[in-house]
Parts: structure tokens; C-alpha cells; sequence
């Protein structure tokens, strides 16, 4: 999340900016820490989502969370959320609520997992090179 900022003058606009935390790690990137720290702020996120899904009666059993994850990977990886920006890839599931039956034999769970999001601000610049039209 984006520091509040003291003022609402430019200038503090900016330092914000400047002030967010630079990702970057050897292993992700092949390159140093310090020769990637000026040109990078972060805009990939771990976020943790709450939703509700549906689990047919089928899936119930002790295979239930590799199910819920499942599907959770197809209704949520690659779209764009309104709140949290696009989401890249699920992270990992942390757990469920009881399930309800609803008619049909359907179960709804509650459900709280976390996810690769990236959610660039207003104003930022993207640079990037267009592999395939």
C-alpha cells in the first residue's frame, strides 16, 4: 500500500515515490541489488483474498482443499480484480471456513488465500518490450 503523505504539494508526491520499497532479488532477476535499485518500485503485491466457492458433491472428501485450490486457480490466475489490480499466480491457501449446503447438493466454503497481484499506481511509467502482437 501507498505511504499517506504528510503534504499535498508536489514535491511530497514525488518522495513518496521515491520512498517505496525496491524488490529485487538476485535469483528473480540475475542481476545485483544495486544495479536494479534506482529504476524499480514495487508494484507486485501479496495479497490475501476472502471469496466464497461452490464445490460440487464429488470433490468433497480428502482431497477437498487440493479441489477448493484448484479451482480457485482457475476462477481467480490471469484476470483482473477491480480491488486488487491483475493477478498473477496463487501463493498459497490458508484456510476455510464449514461448508454450507445449498439445494443441489452444492457446498459453498469461505475461503482465504494469498496471491501475486500487480497493481501499478496512477502516473507510473511501465517500461517493457512487446514480444508478440
Amino acid at each position: 500500500r501507498r505511504p499517506p503523505r504528510s503534504t499535498q504539494s508536489r514535491s511530497s508526491a514525488a518522495s513518496d515515490v521515491y520512498k517505496r520499497q525496491v524488490v529485487s532479488t538476485q535469483s528473480t532477476w540475475g542481476i545485483s541489488r544495486k544495479q536494479f535499485k534506482f529504476f524499480y518500485v514495487q508494484m507486485f503485491f501479496l495479497v490475501t483474498i476472502e471469496t466464497n466457492i461452490t464445490i460440487p458433491p464429488s470433490s468433497l472428501g480428502p482431497q477437498l482443499i487440493q479441489h477448493i485450490v484448484r479451482q480457485l486457480k482457475e476462477q481467480f490466475e490471469g484476470k483482473c480484480h477491480p480491488k486488487y489490480g491483475y493477478i498473477i499466480a496463487f501463493y498459497k491457501f490458508h484456510d476455510h471456513e464449514e461448508g454450507v449446503v445449498v439445494p443441489g447438493g452444492d457446498v459453498i466454503f469461505t475461503v482465504r488465500f494469498k496471491c501475486l497481484v500487480f497493481k501499478p499506481y496512477k502516473d507510473e511509467v511501465l517500461d517493457l518490450s512487446l514480444i508478440h502482437i
